[in-house]
């Protein structure tokens, strides 16, 4: 089934077909899921392994991050960066830092 998941094709808003070439169907039942737990090993995981003493939340593919300067934001907001790139992912261009508490979404 697994294998499945990604050969539907993807409809065009003109109403061709174009056949995927990687991902999930936009809107599948299976994406949010999906994402959730290769989230949890990229991220999650890599966080608290990583950088122990510093707490997170996420949900779905939006993090806070909570930062005790704009220096140690930068540090953790650059080394995300490196972390989504060795796993074939990138940061929203619209990640940036708040304040005191940078707020770093995903």
């Amino acid at each position: 089934m697994a294998s499945e998941i990604g050969k539907h094709p993807y409809t065009q808003p003109d109403g061709t077909l174009e056949d995927r070439t990687k991902g999930t169907p936009q809107g599948g039942v299976v994406s949010p899921l999906l994402a959730n737990l290769f989230l949890h090993y990229v991220f999650d995981h890599w966080m608290r392994r990583i950088f122990p003493n510093v707490q997170f939340e996420r949900y779905a593919d939006d993090a806070i991050v909570h930062c005790k300067s704009e220096d140690q934001a930068r540090e953790v907001l650059e080394a995300i960066r490196g972390r989504f790139e060795q796993c074939g992912l990138e940061l929203h261009p619209c990640v940036n830092l708040r304040g005191c508490q940078p707020l770093i979404h995903l």
